[in-house]
């Protein structure tokens, strides 16, 4: 049986990377790449990183456009002819992906059901569309497959709870994390980590100033790996980032997740980077007025902030640090470790 995996961005990669080679195994398998994200320096770093095969097709779209991934995301499948095709998550190739299936071709979307319930979200849109198409449905939580069910009314037939992809990733790679030297002679909890990328933070200038104003009265160092996207905005509004930021290029998973490991919290506005901190059992504050990734704020192991109506972003991370002792003992939501092995199992039983 031959089955295609389509993947677009760097995140994908680190979450795909477990399933790959069980996939080659067990199946014809081609693995496409549609550059999506562009940066082939990245690109390149964490493919070796994460120890993955180099993709079967580059596809250089070098473009986030859904009409351009559709073409070629369509062309390739059409030469292909796929019995499987396998996607995850939410991104503009996840969808241009599912949208171009051949007749034949059964669906497979990893991470399926997971819901913010915000559709001025793009990623939302991708996911509600891509469920839509999809013949088998992953989803990674009891949560996520309760919002497929019991709220839009999918039969159970071909829909499954496998785990988080993000999860295997960490316990394959665990001891080399642990063995990556910590940067800047940094202490163990002695400072946050930011993330920050999304249009809703970083294109507004007011909400972006906001925000720095906040971030400049935390009383430890925040590391901030600048996401380009927040770079530009940073340029073109004339902004300059507060002091105790310490700003710093992009990095590769060891040392990102090297980085979260010892920080005291994490603060974000990825939906990726939620998992990964319970997955940690490091605190985690939001920087959205909600979540896609719910499981963590019910355990209250992360909590949303709303840029628009708080400036306590301090005393919200006081407090979240707080809390580490009980969040280190949260049973992980996204499971054990070995979702891997159940999606391709369960695809196995599925398929005969």
């Amino acid at each position: 049986m031959k089955a295609v995996t389509v993947i677009g961005t760097r995140p994908e990669i680190i979450k795909m990377a477990p399933l790959i080679p069980l996939l080659d195994k067990h199946f014809e398998h081609h693995f496409v790449f549609t550059s999506q994200h562009y940066s082939e320096n990245m690109v390149e770093i964490f493919l070796n990183e994460m120890d993955v095969r180099r993709p079967d097709s580059f596809l250089h779209v070098d473009s986030s456009e859904l009409d351009l991934l559709e073409q070629a995301i369509g062309a390739e499948l059409a030469k292909l002819q796929p019995d499987l095709l396998l996607i995850y998550g939410d991104t503009n190739s996840t969808l241009a992906a599912a949208r171009s299936i051949p007749e034949k071709t059964k669906v497979v979307h990893i991470e399926a059901g997971i819901r913010s319930f915000d559709k001025r979200m793009p990623e939302e849109l991708n996911r509600i569309e891509t469920d839509r198409i999809s013949h088998f449905k992953l989803a990674p939580t009891g949560l996520a497959k309760y919002f497929l069910t019991d709220l839009e009314g999918y039969k159970e037939d071909g829909i499954a709870v496998v785990g988080n992809l993000v999860v295997d990733a960490y316990r394959i790679h665990e001891e080399k994390i642990a063995a990556t030297a910590l940067p800047f002679d940094l202490k163990e909890n002695g400072y946050y980590l930011l993330t920050m990328h999304r249009k809703e933070n970083v294109d507004l200038a007011d909400r972006l100033k906001g925000i720095l104003e906040s971030l400049a009265k935390l009383s430890k160092p925040v590391i901030f790996p600048v996401h380009p996207r927040t770079r530009k905005r940073m340029v073109e509004f004339g902004m300059e980032f507060p002091d105790n930021l310490r700003c710093i290029d992009p990095i590769g998973y060891f040392q990102f997740m090297r980085l979260m490991r010892s920080c005291d919290v994490v603060i974000t506005d990825s939906g990726g980077i939620q998992e990964e901190a319970i997955t940690l059992g490091i605190p985690c504050v939001t920087l959205r007025d909600n979540s896609e990734r719910m499981e963590t704020v019910f355990l209250k192991a992360n909590i949303l902030y709303d840029a628009d109506h708080r400036r306590d972003l301090e005393k919200v991370v006081e407090e979240m640090s707080k809390n580490r002792p009980e969040i280190q003992k949260l049973t992980n939501p996204y499971g054990d470790g070995h979702s891997a092995e159940k999606i391709v199992d369960y695809l196995l039983r599925e398929l005969g």
